[in-house]
């Protein structure tokens, strides 16, 4: 499914200027390390985590696919891949969703979230990657309703009935 555009050159951006930022911090204390003549002992470490750094960086900036195939649905980010029957799903809601955590203000994002006939949960997409038009044409191929205008929160368990 098609991305919005300006969030991926957002992320984009920001990976990048990481990226400079902490090749130019690596250069510059290698540079200051070798002329005192501290030798490798100190420029190795650093570099070493700055690689690590901008591996974490890589990773953590890269879009995330959506795709549907034969059986399944699936929500794929570099950390983590999650899956649902294409079966299974009942309808699509557009809400705050359930994020397990107990901080002070949870349910701040906005998802879609794919619900089961049984109410269950199966998917939390975050809205901020894909369009409203990109989602109907899903919900379409799915053949499946799509509800809600992201004023709602959503459970992890929830009656899909109320949402027809």
């Amino acid at each position: 499914m098609p991305l919005k555009q300006g969030e991926v050159r957002k992320d984009r951006l920001i990976a990048g200027l990481a990226t400079t930022g902490i090749l130019i911090a690596t250069a510059l204390l290698s540079y200051f390390a070798l002329s005192r003549e501290l030798g490798l002992k100190y420029v190795a470490p650093v570099v070493g985590i700055n690689a690590v750094l901008v591996i974490l960086i890589w990773l953590a900036t890269r879009p995330p696919t959506l795709t549907i195939d034969a059986g399944d649905v699936s929500y794929v980010t570099p950390v983590s891949r999650k899956r649902m029957s294409r079966s299974e799903v009942s309808v699509i809601f557009r809400g705050h969703g359930y994020t397990g955590t107990r901080s002070a203000r949870p349910g701040l994002l906005s998802y879609y979230a794919f619900i089961g006939a049984k109410g269950r949960v199966g998917l939390l997409v975050p809205a901020r990657w894909f369009t409203d038009e990109s989602m109907a044409a899903v919900a379409q191929r799915l053949n499946v309703p799509i509800r809600g205008d992201f004023s709602e929160s959503v459970r992890s368990t929830a009656n899909p009935r109320r949402y027809l």
